[in-house]
């Protein structure tokens, strides 16, 4: 049985064992610090700040500690709170906030209280200081199923209000004191960003970097559907990696995982991606994704190409890593949107690879280059530009919310965004719709549409009169919000605005569009098919809008769109989705068909 030592420890920082900065190669305009190291923690898996500028770690210490992976349960998983005593960016203390956990996988802090994984349980406990208070079971069938490698992990609050995990089909949050529950894709293996619209983006251990094209559970109104060209998009062509030395690969013995020098030719062990959305690198950083590397002991820099319907992400340069290190210790397996850089979350392991799938090949490799010994240990790295020294200190988000709403970085957006909902600031609506109506910053406009949303002051008719075809991301967020059983009243409002969004000929508002005009009722029928034949036209080479159509509409509006020729190719898709309709939601596995739109839990 879990339990709990509710400690509060101060662990000193020993005499520290050097880290040598210069072995790491990273582009001439960036510089790496190192912000802390073991002692003070090790073996951590995932991060987050809290607004006094302390770091959140969550430690998993009892993964793989040897290289049978004996032991492995033993209750010694910590998280973790690192304090910044002279505010100079490195971190000299530790506290012990939870203790005794096994195998803990993911932490984030949202509504003034922590929300953290410890297989199976999904759990929400209130903070007091530096002390856990009251403990409330979120999802006890979080991590049901399969081993350390591939349960579900990263959580993630997304603009749209709702969090989101790795490896995982369901998504929650917190309303009205009540924590709900939706299903959703379950989407990646380890680790989980979103683009600056709330598109999630992932991977996998041998794919770079995948997404979504479209806006979470946007196509999830026909729940037996199964969606075939909106997720785990494959963002990179090849999925090539340069490593400056060979390493210990658990594939290595397969033709074609190892080149001539026995280097590695593609990504086996691909995690923790990151799209960064800052002010602390120079600009050209800004939109960038990010990839850990961690078998070769590096990260990946890519560039996104995106046109709103399809995205590609390519290596800025060939034969080269962003950043690499001959040190085979250091095993980047976390990326995150610090307040004031990338911050990097070094395992420090010569292990990473987990028993269940340890070949005899890696197994041999280990033990002769010894990295069974390199254990114990953790570190975490901040990545920022050449001459930038700031880092955060003590902020006051209950007095500069709008500016932090509308910062070029995206750490002190979401925690504006948060701020505001978890303390119900009804008093900044007038501010935040000026944000909404008025601000040009796209981006900033959808941060204060959800901020409306989390404390409940959007109505139907305010969305409607709000889709403005100059922002066709908004439009889609916008649009995304409706309520099928709200819109009756206001049907003549809503077909006037699809008429004038139509008439922009914007491809990204026509998939927004592919998706709600559904909400009307079936009474106007002839109306949604003429729109939808207009959208096709001009979209007809593109899959994704006729998926977005059917995925809009249940069995009982199928014939409607089955009429029109675009359709018939996917009528073997349709009868699945009955077949399916028969049995269970495709997507909810672990959540009650009965329960598959909303369910609270105790």
């Amino acid at each position: 049985m879990l339990y709990f030592l509710f400690l509060f420890t101060l662990v000193s920082c020993q005499e520290e064992q050097k880290v040598d900065l210069s072995q790491f190669i990273l582009p001439d305009d960036l510089k790496l610090s190192l912000v802390a190291k073991e002692p003070l923690f090790e073996a951590q898996v995932d991060i987050d700040f809290d607004e006094s500028g302390r770091i959140w770690l969550c430690e998993m210490r009892s993964y793989m500690p040897n290289i049978e992976g004996t032991k492995e349960q033993t209750p010694n998983g910590k998280i973790t709170i690192l304090e910044d005593q002279n505010n100079d960016g490195s971190y000299e203390k530790s506290i012990t906030f939870l203790d005794s956990l096994i195998l803990p996988r993911a932490i984030h802090l949202v509504y003034g209280g922590l929300l953290y994984a410890v297989p199976p349980n999904l759990w929400f406990v209130e903070i007091k200081g530096n002390k856990p208070g009251k403990k409330t079971l979120v999802d006890s069938t979080y991590a049901l199923k399969g081993n350390v490698e591939h349960q579900p992990n990263s959580l993630l609050m997304n603009i749209d209000n709702w969090i989101y995990s790795t490896s995982c089909n369901a998504r929650y949050r917190l309303s009205n004191g009540k924590w709900l529950k939706e299903y959703t894709y379950p989407r990646g293996q380890w680790g989980l960003t979103k683009d600056q619209f709330g598109k999630l983006v992932y991977n996998n251990n041998s794919t770079l970097l995948a997404g979504d094209l479209v806006l979470p559970n946007v196509l999830f109104n026909n729940p037996f559907l199964k969606l075939e060209n909106a997720y785990s998009e494959v963002f990179t062509e090849n999925q090539k990696v340069y490593p400056i030395q060979a390493t210990a690969v658990n594939r290595g013995y397969q033709d074609g995982v190892l080149d001539e020098k026995a280097y590695l030719i593609n990504a086996t062990s691909a995690c923790g991606p990151l799209i960064y959305q800052g002010n602390s690198l120079p600009e050209k950083y800004n939109g960038n994704a990010f990839v850990c590397i961690p078998e070769i002991n590096a990260i990946k820099r890519l560039i996104l190409k995106d046109d709103g319907l399809t995205r590609k992400a390519k290596p800025i340069e060939e034969n080269k890593e962003f950043l690499i290190t001959n040190d085979e210790g250091f095993r980047p397996v976390t990326l995150y949107n610090g307040p004031d850089g990338i911050y990097i979350l070094d395992f420090h392991r010569g292990i990473i690879q987990h028993k269940a799938y340890m070949s005899a090949y890696l197994r041999d490799k280990i033990l002769k280059r010894s990295l069974d010994k390199i254990n114990g240990m953790g570190r975490v790295f901040k990545i920022s530009g050449i001459g930038n020294t700031s880092h955060l200190s003590n902020i006051d988000f209950s007095k500069n919310a709008i500016d932090y709403l509308t910062s070029p970085n995206i750490w002190f957006r979401d925690h504006s965004q948060q701020n505001i909902i978890t303390n119900q600031r009804t008093d900044l609506e007038k501010d935040l719709l000026e944000v909404l109506k008025n601000e040009p910053n796209e981006v900033f406009r959808i941060h204060a549409l959800y901020a409306l949303e989390g404390m409940n002051l959007l109505s139907a008719k305010f969305i409607i009169e709000q889709l403005n075809p100059d922002y066709p991301e908004l439009c889609n967020h916008l649009l995304s919000l409706l309520k099928r059983e709200e819109i009756n009243e206001l049907s003549l409002l809503f077909q006037n605005k699809i008429r004038l969004l139509l008439n922009e000929e914007n491809p990204i508002i026509d998939l927004g569009l592919s998706t709600a005009i559904a909400k009307l009722s079936f009474f106007h029928s002839n109306k949604m098919k003429e729109w939808y034949e207009i959208i096709l036209s001009r979209n007809e080479n593109n899959a994704l809008f006729s998926e977005a159509i059917l995925s809009s509409h249940t069995q009982q509006f199928s014939k409607l769109v089955l009429s029109n020729e675009t359709f018939k190719e996917k009528q073997k898709q349709l009868e699945q989705a009955q077949a399916n309709n028969k049995k269970q939601s495709y997507y909810t596995n672990n959540i009650k068909l009965e329960d598959r739109r909303t369910v609270g839990m105790e």
